[in-house]
C-alpha cells in the first residue's frame, strides 16, 4: 500500500510551484537589468578610455517635422519616396506602365516639393521644429541639386550652409531659376543700373527670401497622398502597390520619429582583446583536467552604433549579440514599421510571398485584437529592413498616449476582470488602443477592387 506507483500523469500545479516560477523570472529580470545599465554605462564611457557619461545624450533622438519631411520626400540615399521608385522601377520598364510611372515620379516630386520646401528655408522665427541645416530652419531636400545642410547620413555641413555641386558654399546666394552664383559674381545692383560689383548683403538677403519658400503641405497630407495614389494602382503579382499603400497609410498616422543618436558616446566601438583561456573552454567534461591557463584565443568585440539603444529597449533580453538589429526583425509594427520593400519583388517575373487574403485578414484581426503584439510572420510579406532607420508607429503613439494618462503607473495594468480595476481604467480613458481611424480606412480598404474578406466583421 505503500508503494509509489508510477502513472505517467505529471504531478499537479500548485500554488508553491508558481511562486517558486515568479521568483525565478522576478530574478531573471533583474539581471537583466543589473547587465543592461552596466553595459550601457561601459558603452557611454567608451570602455578603457573611461570618458564620463553624466551629459552623454540620450541614445535615441526624436525627429523634428522638417527631419521627419526628409526622411519621406527628400532627396537622401535612403529618403522612402526615393526608394519607392527604385523598387517601383523594375516594374515599369516598357509601354504605358513605363509612361503612367514617369508621371508618378513627377507628382511624387511636386508633392516632395511641398512636403520639404525648398532647400535651408529659414523662419522669421526661431522654431523648435527646424533641424538640420543653416540658421534656425529646417535643412529639408534640395530639388535644384544643392545639398540641404545635411548630407545623406544626417551629419550637418558644418557651416550649416548648403553645399553646391560644385563644392561652394551655397550662402541663399542663387536665383529663382537654378542658376548659381557665388557672393563674389559680379550681379546687377538692386535697382537694375547695370552696374557690376560684389553682390551687397541686402540684395543677397532679398534673393535668398525669394528663393527659399516654406512648406505648404504637411507630412500627413503628403504620405496620405501617396497611399491614394498606390491605392488607386493595380496590384501585380511582384508589385503589390496595395501592401505599400497600406503601410504609407500607417506611416502617415504616426505622429512620433526616433532615430538613434549619431553622437560620438552611441558610435560603433571596439574594445581591447579578450584573452580566452584553455581551462575556461574546457571548464567541463573531457579534457577538463588537463586544461591548462594557455591563452587558446582572443576575442575582440565591436559593439555596433545603435546597441546602447537596442539594450535598453530589449532590457530583459540581454543575451543577444546586436539588440539593434534584433528590434528591427523582430518588432515589426509595434517599435518599427516594415520597409516598403517587401511589398515589391526585384524581378516582375517573381511574386511577393505571403501576400494572399487569408494573410490580410490574419493581419487585420490581429491590430484589431492584439495590435501591442509584434506582427506575425504568417500575416503577411513582413521583410525587409528598415532602410530610413525610423522607430515609430501608431501602436507605440496609442501606449505613449495612455502611460501619460498614467497607464502602467497610477492604473492599468492589473486583473482587469475584477470590476474595481475595469472602473478605474474606463475611468483614466481606458487602456491603450489603436486609433479607429487607421482600422477604419483599412477595413474599407479593398486591394484589387474585391472584398476585404473575412475580417469585415471586425467593424463592429
Amino acid at each position: 500500500a505503500g508503494r509509489l506507483v508510477c502513472t505517467g500523469v505529471p504531478p499537479p500545479f500548485g500554488l508553491g510551484d508558481a511562486e517558486i516560477e515568479a521568483l525565478s523570472v522576478s530574478e531573471n529580470r533583474l539581471q537583466s537589468m543589473a547587465i543592461c545599465l552596466s553595459k550601457v554605462r561601459y558603452l557611454l564611457g567608451r570602455g578603457w578610455e573611461k570618458v564620463p557619461f553624466a551629459t552623454a545624450p540620450p541614445p535615441m533622438t526624436a525627429l523634428t517635422a522638417p527631419e521627419a519631411a526628409e526622411k519621406f520626400f527628400g532627396t537622401g540615399r535612403d529618403a522612402l519616396v526615393g526608394c519607392l521608385m527604385q523598387m517601383m522601377a523594375p516594374h515599369s520598364r516598357s509601354g504605358d506602365a513605363a509612361v503612367a510611372h514617369a508621371e508618378f515620379v513627377s507628382e511624387a516630386e511636386a508633392i516632395g516639393l511641398e512636403v520639404c520646401g525648398s532647400c535651408q528655408y529659414d523662419s522669421d522665427s526661431d522654431d523648435d521644429l527646424s533641424g538640420g541645416g543653416g540658421g534656425g530652419g529646417g535643412s529639408c531636400d534640395d530639388r535644384d541639386g544643392r545639398a540641404g545642410g545635411a548630407d545623406d547620413d544626417g551629419n550637418s555641413d558644418g557651416d550649416g550652409n548648403g553645399v553646391s555641386l560644385n563644392g561652394a558654399a551655397d550662402n541663399g546666394s542663387s536665383l529663382d531659376d537654378g542658376h548659381h552664383i557665388s557672393t563674389m559674381q559680379a550681379v546687377s545692383d538692386v535697382e537694375g543700373s547695370g552696374k557690376t560689383g560684389t553682390t551687397s548683403t541686402p540684395l543677397r538677403e532679398r534673393q535668398r527670401k525669394q528663393r527659399l519658400k516654406p512648406p505648404t503641405r504637411s507630412l500627413r497630407d503628403g504620405l496620405l497622398w501617396l497611399r491614394d495614389r498606390l491605392a488607386a494602382m493595380e496590384p501585380m503579382p511582384g508589385a503589390r502597390h496595395d501592401i505599400a499603400a497600406e503601410l504609407i497609410h500607417l506611416h502617415a498616422h504616426t505622429r512620433r520619429y526616433w532615430v538613434n543618436s549619431s553622437a560620438p558616446a552611441h558610435a560603433g566601438l571596439k574594445v581591447d582583446r579578450i584573452p580566452v583561456r584553455e581551462n575556461e573552454v574546457n571548464s567541463y567534461g573531457i579534457g577538463a583536467e588537463g586544461a591548462s591557463e594557455r591563452v587558446v584565443q582572443n576575442v575582440e568585440k565591436t559593439y555596433k552604433p545603435g546597441t546602447a539603444a537596442g539594450s535598453l529597449l530589449m532590457w530583459y533580453k540581454q543575451e543577444l549579440s546586436d539588440p539593434a538589429m534584433w528590434v528591427s526583425s523582430n518588432r515589426k509594427g509595434v517599435i518599427t514599421l516594415p520597409d516598403l520593400s517587401c511589398a515589391y519583388s526585384p524581378r516582375p517575373e517573381v511574386a511577393v510571398t505571403k501576400a494572399g487574403p487569408r494573410e490580410r485578414d490574419a493581419w487585420l484581426v490581429h491590430l484589431a485584437l492584439s495590435p501591442e503584439q509584434p506582427w506575425p510572420a504568417t500575416t503577411g510579406c513582413w521583410a525587409g529592413a528598415n532602410a530610413q532607420r525610423l522607430h515609430g508607429s501608431p501602436i507605440l503613439d496609442a501606449w505613449m498616449d495612455a502611460h501619460a494618462r498614467g497607464w502602467g503607473t497610477r492604473f492599468g495594468g492589473g486583473r482587469e476582470d475584477e470590476e474595481d480595476e475595469r472602473e478605474e481604467v474606463r475611468r483614466h480613458g481606458g487602456a491603450p488602443q489603436l486609433d479607429g481611424e487607421v482600422l477604419r480606412w483599412l477595413l474599407d480598404f479593398s486591394p484589387g477592387g474585391g472584398t476585404v474578406g473575412g475580417a469585415a466583421g471586425l467593424k463592429t
